[in-house]
């Protein structure tokens, strides 16, 4: 798992470099909401944000197939996602789980909330990236009686995304994207249940199907990797596909999820529904 994660950072970070080499850069692509209420594509976020003055509200529902002790689980997450200026949005996400255990029974409660700030510092031009950091926090709302708590005082979430869009034809564009997050579990709290450092990785590809490109295609690939301490997610890498339609005020975005969890024959499917309305 670790030595996949260290391919996935070279991989993601050589291809969205080498792109941005001397391209075209490519304007006016639709922007829409990632699940942690940033400008991205689904799972992971890009550098790009919505503008200053910008408002957008969201809605995301996960359902799928897991292992261990949860046979089955639905996660409905609300988000709220601001333009603080035209370099800086801020994203918040409320989660609620609903799950099935492998022995039986169902449970239904909140989770954790997160609160995330992403600053773009670089523009992207034909020789460099677009790029941005991105500093966030995790407060412990989740229903710890039930598992879904995550967290005993705070969490903390570090991150760097960079992405290429190189224009292609008339209007059409061929975008890649990268992320790299570290979180860290309860940084100050020694006593902590919850302690614990861990990282994700994300890559992603999209291109348009329409002809205003407001239709598109997009691909990620995900890892979550050396997060030890028992809770809703697990260590897996998972290969994201999904369609998206975005225009200035709207966005719809449908998605299949393949998941193969760390020390677990076979994968696990999910399928990943969102919207996102702006004003």
């Amino acid at each position: 798992m670790r030595a996949a994660s260290k391919y996935l950072f070279f991989l993601g970070l050589i291809l969205t470099y080498s792109m941005a080499q001397g391209a075209q850069v490519a304007y006016g692509v639709p922007r829409a909401p990632s699940l942690d209420g940033l400008t991205g594509l689904l799972t992971m976020n890009m550098p790009h944000t919505m503008g200053a003055g910008m408002t957008a509200i969201g809605g995301v529902t996960m359902a799928g197939a897991l292992t261990g002790q949860y046979s089955d689980l639905t996660v409905a997450t609300a988000a709220l996602r601001i333009g603080f200026s035209d370099n800086v949005e801020i994203g918040l996400k409320s989660k609620t789980y609903n799950v099935e255990y492998s022995g039986g029974g169902t449970d239904t409660g909140l989770g954790d909330s997160e609160g995330m700030i992403k600053w773009k510092f670089r523009e992207e031009n034909e020789n460099l990236l677009a790029m941005a950091l991105g500093l966030g926090v995790i407060l412990p709302t989740g229903d710890e009686t039930k598992g879904f708590k995550e967290v005993d005082t705070i969490g903390l979430k570090f991150s760097v995304t960079a992405s290429g869009e190189h224009a292609v034809y008339d209007d059409a564009y061929v975008g890649l994207y990268f992320e790299g997050q570290a979180i860290a579990i309860d940084p100050i709290d020694d006593n902590s249940p919850y302690k614990e450092m861990y990282g994700k990785l994300n890559a992603g590809l999209a291109f348009p199907i329409s002809d205003n490109n407001s239709l598109s295609f997009f691909t990620e690939f995900n890892l979550l990797t050396n997060k030890d301490k028992p809770g809703v997610e697990r260590n897996h890498t998972a290969i994201t596909p999904g369609l998206r339609y975005a225009n200035d005020n709207l966005s719809l975005t449908f998605a299949g999820q393949m998941v193969n969890y760390e020390n677990t024959s076979g994968s696990q499917k999910r399928l990943i529904g969102l919207f996102s309305l702006g004003f």
